[in-house]
């Protein structure tokens, strides 16, 4: 059970965070994977509420449930226990877990074993030299405590994570047109996004065939779909914060429906096969202003 990993969506830990000294968890598990997530959780006797993960795609969406489960306020101390067992490959003793913990005690005894959330709101000051966290998991059983890996998933995904560290408002603002989805411009459509970049135009007519798989990003699964269209469907799913239009069309017979469009985006980046294409997208680009 050392390799387990507790997921805890921040609407979870929220709740613990400014409940009382204890209250129950479900989670839901996967076995194979080892891995289990808080659904749900209550404020001592109170409701079992549920705390949903972000992503209904997620693989824990669905599953089995399992209750029996604890969270507890803790001294900091037991934080730093957890910090330097799991550091050394150590657990520490049941006697040792219990003296630290507040609130309604749960015998594992009486469960066979549980998996047991413990949050210190001090303990990250208690010992500012150590990155100690403010919410630890455990696996508690009847003659010790393990603790465990967990994973708070902030409600936040993507850039703004990452904002004060990446110029995450300039690159919002941004708009590229990308000529052509093919191997190239799929990775391509998929840099921009991962990047940050605010608004892509993609435009391809063609579609994507089997033999195009082994080089394209787009898998199997889209064989038959328009280029434009499986990209965008991934990016939607990978990048959901980038704005993605399509636009099917040949650059050189449709000359006439790129030209007033690229004066909406800043960049147009040609991945397009053929000099002819790579020449009408250059002149359109330098006749976009005028």
């Amino acid at each position: 059970m050392n390799d387990l990993l507790v997921l805890v969506p921040g609407e979870a830990a929220r709740r613990m965070k400014e409940g009382g000294q204890w209250g129950q968890i479900t989670f839901r598990v996967s076995d194979p994977d080892n891995v289990g997530a808080v659904i749900a959780v209550s404020d001592g006797f109170n409701p079992v509420m549920p705390t949903p993960l972000h992503s209904a795609n997620h693989f824990l969406s669905a599953g089995d449930a399992r209750g029996q489960h604890r969270w507890y306020r803790a001294a900091p101390a037991l934080h730093l226990l957890w910090w330097h067992a799991r550091n050394t490959g150590r657990e520490i003793s049941l006697k040792a877990f219990k003296e630290n913990v507040f609130g309604r005690w749960l015998n594992p005894s009486a469960v066979e074993d549980y998996v047991a959330l413990t949050v210190s709101a001090e303990a990250p000051a208690e010992f500012p030299d150590i990155n100690i966290p403010e919410m630890v998991a455990w696996y508690v059983i009847p003659a010790a405590a393990r603790p465990v890996a967990i994973d708070v998933v902030s409600a936040e995904h993507g850039f703004p994570q990452l904002a004060g560290h990446w110029p995450v408002a300039h690159l919002e603002e941004k708009s590229v047109m990308l000529v052509g989805v093919g191997s190239i411009g799929g990775a391509g459509a998929h840099a921009l996004a991962s990047y940050g970049v605010g608004r892509i135009v993609l435009v391809d007519p063609d579609r994507l065939l089997s033999h195009n798989v082994v080089r394209h990003v787009s898998s199997v699964k889209h064989v038959g779909r328009l280029k434009v269209d499986a990209v965008k469907q991934e990016l939607a799913e990978a990048w959901p914060a980038t704005h993605v239009d399509t636009l099917p069309v040949d650059v050189i017979a449709a000359a006439h429906l790129i030209r007033p469009r690229l004066r909406d985006v800043g960049v147009v980046l040609c991945t397009a096969d053929g000099v002819a294409a790579r020449r009408v997208v250059s002149h359109l680009a330098r006749r976009a202003r005028d």
